[in-house]
């Protein structure tokens, strides 16, 4: 029996209405678990076999999949590494790395959501009321993107007076962040 059979009776108990909304409720709720319980045993189940012809449940063959992918990204990485290592020292050690590395995040802002019509480029202009003075514009974004650069530098002498103005060493982690990989999925802490 439905709510919706409820309302077309003339004498309706509001008691049995939220009894029947109640056990509706409950019903969808042991329907549902009873679906993960049977998709989870069915997953416990799964085979797979092997080129050699073995068979293995499915959860091993995934973990034997991910041991061999993580083999080859560390072999990767580590080559990677060497490569990045040579480039890191010639171009000036660590403090030069780090300043490129973030100079080049300013510099990558040239999508559309920034420079298109609507972008945040126009929208600074309109606001600032520039909209038709492309110069005095470049002139201040200029200006602004020199006061930020001059901010950096000066944070980052404050650091290496802070740190005695030691040399970093460049990690496998420093070569991952700037690629954007997480060192625990390729070198996990087991």
């Amino acid at each position: 029996m439905s709510l919706f059979y409820c309302l077309e009776r003339k004498t309706v108990d509001p008691i049995l209405i939220k009894q029947e909304s109640s056990l509706d409720l409950t019903l969808r709720h042991v329907r549902t678990r009873l679906q993960q319980i049977s998709q989870a045993e069915k997953h416990e189940r799964a085979t797979v076999t092997l080129p050699s012809g073995a068979t293995i449940s499915e959860e091993k063959s995934l973990v034997q999949l991910t041991d061999k992918w993580r083999t080859a990204s560390q072999a990767a990485a580590k080559y990677l590494f060497e490569l990045a290592q040579e480039r890191v020292a010639k171009m000036g050690g660590v403090a030069e790395f780090k300043r490129r590395t973030r100079k080049r995040g300013f510099d990558d802002d040239d999508d559309d959501d920034y420079y298109g019509e609507g972008g945040k480029e126009a929208q600074l202009r309109k606001r600032l009321g520039l909209e038709g003075n492309e110069a005095e514009f470049r002139r201040l974004r200029d200006e602004y993107d020199y006061d930020v650069s001059m901010h950096q530098i000066k944070k980052d002498e404050d650091e290496d007076v802070a740190t005695g103005g030691g040399e970093e060493e460049f990690t496998m982690e420093m070569m991952l962040e700037s690629l954007n990989v997480e060192y625990s999925v390729v070198f996990p802490r087991e």
